[in-house]
Formats: C-alpha cells, structure tokens, sequence
C-alpha cells in the first residue's frame, strides 16, 4: 500500500528524522507481534536526482523493533535535499501468501 506523508525535517548530518510503522496483515488488521525485517530506499528530489540506497554510507537507516507490529524507524543523511522515502517490509523466501480453502 502506498501513501504519501510529510514525516518533517531534519538536519543533515546531525538531526535523524523519526517517525514510526504500524504494520496490518493481509487481510487488514492490525499486526500484534513483531519480527518482520524492512528495507529503506531514498530518493532524492531535485535537478541531480540520484538513487541512494540504506547501503549508501550517506543515507543511514535504524530500525527498533517494539515486539507489537510497530516499528521506530530513525533515518539519517549526510546529503541536504527534499527525499522520497519507501519502506519496503521483506519476507525470507520471496512473496508472503495466506491459503485457504473454499468449502462449497
């Protein structure tokens, strides 16, 4: 699902910018025990637009599991600029399905 929101500022190289993820299950409900791993990606907006990724010693990622669906996100960058942040919630084997079975 993708939203769009304004997290705030923060300060290059000094001020991480914070803010938290609440996670919900396939079918919508609110997720109550933790665990899951996410991947940060940014994306710089302006004339150089250029890729930097949480590999990427300039932009640092910091993830703080709460053990009840939410996580503490803390983002820092040494680059001043306006970013598109996505999170991306990684699954070990590749997609995550639920199965069930049609009783007719």
């Amino acid at each position: 699902r993708h939203e769009r929101l304004d997290l705030g500022h923060a300060i290059a190289g000094s001020t991480p910018l914070k803010f938290k993820v609440f996670t919900k299950s396939c079918a919508g409900k609110d997720q109550i025990t933790g665990g899951d791993m996410f991947k940060v990606l940014a994306t710089k907006i302006d004339a150089e637009t250029s890729m930097q990724g949480f590999n990427n010693p300039a932009i640092t990622s910091d993830v703080v599991d709460m053990d009840d669906g939410s996580y503490e996100f803390s983002i820092n960058s040494t680059l001043t600029g306006t970013f598109n942040l996505f999170i991306y919630q990684l699954v070990q084997g590749g997609l995550k399905g639920h199965y069930f079975t049609d009783e007719f």
